[in-house]
């Protein structure tokens, strides 16, 4: 059984990840999160590790992961592969918590390039 400080390096290694990834402009993927991130913890663990991670990520930064759509193309063949498979996200990105009304305020405050370098350029 795996101990609670197992899941919680797993989630601040899963932040790390996020922010790197939000940093070079890529999505997080499900299957890069398996290996180095969750290495030693069975896949079970995937959801409270995500949840914690989104945790940290929201008190610390005020950004959350949020799922990314997928395509229909690929979506319409998985459903037909896996009728009754749940349908779970495989690639997030992360999203600012801010009230719109404090955002406005970075707007006025942050120079065009500290802007898109924390992410909020792109809402």
């Amino acid at each position: 059984m795996e101990g609670d400080s197992e899941k919680e390096r797993a989630a601040v290694n899963l932040t790390r990840y996020a922010l790197a990834c939000h940093a070079s402009g890529k999505p997080i993927k499900r299957e890069d999160i398996r290996g180095p991130v969750m290495a030693g913890l069975n896949s079970r663990s995937f959801r409270p590790v995500f949840d914690l991670a989104n945790a940290f990520l929201e008190e610390d930064f005020a950004l959350k992961m949020v799922a990314l759509p997928q395509h229909e193309k690929k979506a319409a063949r998985s459903e037909a592969k896996n009728a009754n498979a749940s349908k779970t996200a495989n690639r997030w990105v992360l999203q600012s918590v801010l009230p719109d009304q404090a955002r406005e305020r970075l707007d006025m405050v942050l120079a065009k390039d500290e802007k898109s370098i924390l992410g909020f350029a792109a809402m």
